[in-house]
């Protein structure tokens, strides 16, 4: 038997110019269809939701997916996150409806030239990856984890769930872009009142990938800057000799990423509650966010997406902005794409 090794792989790269959006926390309304206008209008190749898909009960599965359809075409490459509320995900949901699950997961059939692997240890097929159009996501669901990340009955099903299988498809991934996502949260990631909802251990696994978290859960828009440790709360030491004014780009590379919460897709928006001044918070962490106090008159709750530009004329360069129906724009920053691609040890046997 020999000694693992580590093995180079081959780059793959997204076309230039893929645009991305990450909306959650959606819900069956006409806001909804806004925000899927605003997809379709900015030209989008792909829309990732994160989560909450819709809050009456019971579901209406089948209306939903239905509902994207007839605003961006039945084959839209659209690809989903199991929510808190999404309690009508898989085969035993029980509704004439239908069930998220399945009525997604037929859906992805249709797009061309995507590969899906799922978890073998989740039941509910909450967990899973797809490597399409040369990006990979990486998905979990909700199903063991609850209000408290520190609970021992969450923290074991994340280790027997979740991380090996993330390990798994971190360490062997020849995409240079990569996006973990999940829909809940850890408290010091958010500005609302969320807690802490979701093992530290994802998190910091993709960062040490450099794969871009994506959450939403809390009801507004945030990003981070560039961390190299999230639970620590540090920032990527490539900020210091700069401006506070300046301090809004994101470098990616094996150990710094950062995290961002997109979730007004059709929901109502709310209010900060954490890094307020008068609290005497220091929240150094923060590159933009957009919260109840941040809206205008005439705004129609404030509901929005963040975009990504892949491939901006160098495959290592991307784009992202965060842009609310009534057309402005809130957030822009430039991404620099640092990722080693390295598929990690391996064991090799034999001579």
């Amino acid at each position: 038997m020999l000694s693992p090794v580590k093995v180079v792989r081959a780059v793959t790269y997204p076309p230039k110019d893929l645009k991305i959006a990450f909306i959650g926390d959606t819900t069956i309304t006409q806001r909804f269809r806004n925000i899927l206008r605003l997809v379709q209008d900015e030209n989008t190749d792909i829309l990732i939701i994160s989560g909450d898909f819709d809050y009456n009960v019971p579901a209406n599965p089948k209306l939903y997916e239905q509902i994207i359809s007839e605003e961006l075409g039945e084959n839209f490459p659209v690809f989903v996150a199991k929510g808190n509320h999404d309690v009508f995900w898989d085969e035993n949901c029980q509704t004439e409806t239908g069930c998220y699950k399945e009525i997604f997961f037929s859906r992805y059939l249709r797009y061309e030239d995507l590969y899906i692997n799922k978890s073998q240890n989740d039941p509910n097929g909450t967990t899973y990856s797809v490597e399409y159009k040369g990006v990979k996501f990486i998905f979990a669901g909700l199903d063991g984890v609850g209000k408290n990340s520190n609970d021992d009955e969450d923290r074991t099903y994340s280790q027997s769930v979740y991380e090996p299988f993330f390990e798994y498809e971190l360490e062997y991934n020849s995409n240079l872009w990569t996006f973990c996502g999940w829909h809940q949260t850890q408290h010091v990631l958010q500005l609302g009142g969320k807690g802490n909802e979701m093992e530290w251990n994802l998190y910091e696994m993709c960062r040490e990938s450099g794969a871009i978290v994506a959450n939403a859960h809390e009801h507004s828009y945030h990003r981070t800057k560039s961390l190299v440790n999230f639970s620590g709360t540090e920032v990527d030491s490539w900020y210091s000799d700069m401006d506070m004014d300046e301090q809004s780009d994101i470098r990616l590379f094996n150990g710094s990423t950062f995290s961002f919460i997109s979730g007004i897709g059709g929901s109502w928006i709310r209010q900060q509650k954490r890094c307020l001044d008068f609290l005497g918070e220091t929240c150094d962490i923060w590159a933009s966010k957009y919260t109840y106090e941040d809206t205008v008159e005439g705004e129609e709750v404030g509901n929005g997406v963040l975009f990504f530009e892949l491939n901006v004329s160098d495959p290592r360069k991307g784009r992202g902005y965060f842009k609310i129906v009534e057309g402005e724009l809130i957030d822009e920053f430039d991404i620099y794409n640092e990722v080693q691609v390295i598929s990690g040890w391996r064991g090799i046997y034999g001579k």
